[in-house]
């Protein structure tokens, strides 16, 4: 018991060196203790990259295009009588034919839905994009101040060939979206690959996005993905798993959220990002929640049916879910947004460079759907 002690005390500090800065809730509601443990619901145009080698990845494996899974997913029960409010759970068809979303072409590829995962907070608010995997290729790319940073945090400078905070023109007649990564690299210099070249090593202790070479993403800890990971076309660390195996992280049940940026008296973070996957490898879940912490946000993120999840970047200018379009046959730009008021450039991703690095969503060829 004391050599479990020491363990956890050492791994807390590491934590509490490397990680971002620490930052709160907003709302003291969304800071509360939770009543009780919630439970897991039941039931490009461009050419492809080189295919993967022989020694495949755990996500590579995971992917025969999910033959005998169902898409949208199933309606999640509100997690809390006091706090649920009218639809919560319902997923609807995200995409608006009349703003020009791609999206809203058929088949549907990315559902919506909003959950209160607090017990007694309506303003503790997640909202969810579940993402089809087997008609949705995924991308990553860094951003240009990350660029800027890799070498000084122990990384490298990307190839001069390596197309920077943009989705490379050969594949923008297939982009339906984009949304945000994770912390810059100064905030725990946590791992980094982006087309097959890893910019900043990765950290063991580190919870890992791992995109395989046919844009299927799978989120695991270090430890599951580092025999393979030179095999795999891109790589986005964070700091630990939210959720792992369908478990919160020990130190989120100790209320201890430090590592993901938590609680600080001086300051605020009104909105904060979660990626996670669900029981079949098929649904990718992105989340955005408003008014809440790391502990409660993995809740909500479990309670959605995600088995795995990373917190990815916090803070109201770097969250987003941008849906992208050619409103009125104009230029391909940004129509929609996941949530109202997110910041973004209207031509930020296609024709100016974001500084901050970004996945991206492309509608598969239907010769890769099978």
């Amino acid at each position: 018991m004391r050599a479990l002690t020491l363990s956890l005390c050492l791994l807390c500090e590491a934590c509490a060196k490397s990680s971002a800065p620490v930052e709160p809730v907003a709302s003291p509601e969304a800071r509360a203790p939770l009543r009780g443990e919630m439970t897991t619901p039941s039931a490009p145009d461009a050419p492809p990259p080189p295919a993967p080698e022989a020694a495949a990845s755990k996500v590579e494996k995971a992917a025969p295009m999910f033959p005998d899974t169902a898409f949208p997913p199933a309606a999640i029960p509100p997690p809390h009588a006091r706090s649920r409010q009218d639809r919560d759970g319902v997923w609807q068809a995200f995409g608006d034919a009349k703003r020009g979303d791609r999206l809203a072409e058929p088949p549907n590829v990315v559902y919506r839905t909003v959950i209160h995962p607090h017990p007694v907070s309506k303003w503790a608010k997640l909202t969810l994009a579940a993402i089809d995997l087997r008609h949705v290729r995924v991308d990553y790319s860094p951003g240009t101040e990350d660029a800027t940073e890799l070498e000084s945090r122990g990384g490298v400078a990307p190839p001069k060939d390596m197309l920077i905070g943009l989705v490379p023109e050969n594949q923008q007649a297939s982009l339906l979206a984009v949304f945000n990564g994770g912390f810059k690299p100064r905030h725990g210099r946590w791992g980094m690959r982006a087309h097959g070249i890893t910019l900043l090593p990765a950290r063991e202790e580190g919870c890992t996005v791992a995109v395989d070479r046919r844009g299927v993403v799978d989120v695991s800890s270090w430890q599951k993905v580092a025999a393979s990971a030179e095999q795999l076309w891109a790589f986005r660390q964070t700091p630990p798993c939210l959720v792992s195996d369908g478990a919160l992280h020990p130190f989120l049940e100790q209320h201890n959220e430090r590592a993901w940026g938590g609680f600080d008296p001086k300051r605020k973070t009104r909105r904060r990002s979660a990626l996670g996957v669900d029981a079949t490898g098929r649904v990718l879940l992105y989340g955005i929640g408003e008014e809440m912490g790391p502990r409660v946000l993995a809740q909500g993120m479990r309670y959605a049916g995600a088995v795995n999840a990373a917190q990815l970047d916090i803070n109201w200018s770097w969250t987003r879910f941008l849906a992208f379009g050619q409103a009125g046959g104009g230029a391909l730009e940004v129509t929609s947004t996941l949530i109202p008021e997110m910041v973004h450039q209207q031509r930020g991703y296609v024709d100016k460079p974001a500084a901050r690095d970004f996945f991206y969503l492309l509608r598969r060829a239907q010769q890769e759907e099978k």
